[in-house]
């Protein structure tokens, strides 16, 4: 999943920034970007031996949550654009939205915790 969003986005970002940034300072930010996200990762993976591995499926809920927190900032933004920009921005997330929802409820149970607290 991850590659694929590199593979799809990454050139685009490329050719968007090109005039203001250039390629090293685009593909360094990406790069510091998913490192950064790994070592957080690995982070919660290692506590996870200890303790409760429920901890780690309330930090992947999380982070979708945030994730559903910068859809609503991208779409105010896109209306604030213009009501067909909104309009386009609204469609894209209620496109995926669904799966985000799935995903959060799936990574408390995958991850030791039990339904209800998924439900939650």
């Amino acid at each position: 999943m991850i590659a694929l969003a590199f593979f799809d986005l990454l050139p685009e970002a490329l050719h968007l920034g090109g005039a203001e940034h250039s390629p090293q300072a685009l593909l360094l930010a990406t790069a510091i970007g998913f490192f950064v996200y790994v070592v957080i990762d690995q982070l919660f993976l290692l506590r996870g031996h200890d303790g409760p591995r429920e901890e780690r499926g309330w930090a992947g809920a999380g982070s979708l949550s945030a994730h559903s927190l910068m859809d609503g900032l991208a779409l105010g933004i896109g209306f604030q654009a213009s009501e067909s920009i909104g309009i386009a921005v609204a469609v894209a997330i209620l496109a995926h939205d669904c799966s985000d929802g799935m995903n959060t409820v799936s990574l408390v149970p995958k991850n030791g915790g039990s339904q209800r607290a998924a439900l939650r």
